[in-house]
């Protein structure tokens, strides 16, 4: 009986393409032109990364949680792609070394995508809406607010 050997191809394991997700708080006084410029640098690269940028959204200034090294309000900019692992390493490094982030975090939406799931997603993501977050809790009640 001959044994085959099943070999494990890690370059393969490197190189597929899942749903990502990137929020990253920039200073509140940038200018438009810097946080255009901020977007597009890191949009540009996981697209040279081969990545599928599905949709960009600036969500504008908003007030933080808490403050993020003595700023309250922070500019709130949302990336979801299709890309790799190396993709979403490049985009993160590039945020840390850049001092204008305040802060990043990268969440992966999905296991490794099939070509009739990735096309599902191109053809979808134009239409879903990003929501922006928000500083209340879902516990806090709006009849509260207005008592005051």
């Amino acid at each position: 009986m001959a044994e085959t050997k099943v070999l494990i191809d890690l370059n393969a394991a490197k190189k597929r393409q899942r749903h990502y997700e990137t929020i990253f708080i920039l200073s509140p006084a940038l200018t438009d032109a810097v946080v255009k410029e901020t977007t597009d640098k890191n949009v540009k690269l996981a697209s040279d990364l081969g990545a599928t940028v599905l949709r960009q959204d600036d969500w504008g200034k908003r007030r933080m949680a808490y403050s993020i090294e003595r700023h309250a309000m922070g500019r709130y900019i949302f990336l979801r792609y299709i890309g790799t692992e190396e993709c979403v390493r490049a985009i993160e490094r590039s945020l840390k070394l850049d001092a204008n982030v305040l802060r990043f975090q990268s969440v992966r939406l999905s296991d490794p995508l099939s070509a009739d799931e990735i096309r599902d997603l191109v053809e979808r993501a134009p239409r879903e809406a990003s929501s922006a977050p928000s500083v209340r809790g879902e516990d806090d009640e709006p009849a509260l607010e207005s008592s005051y």
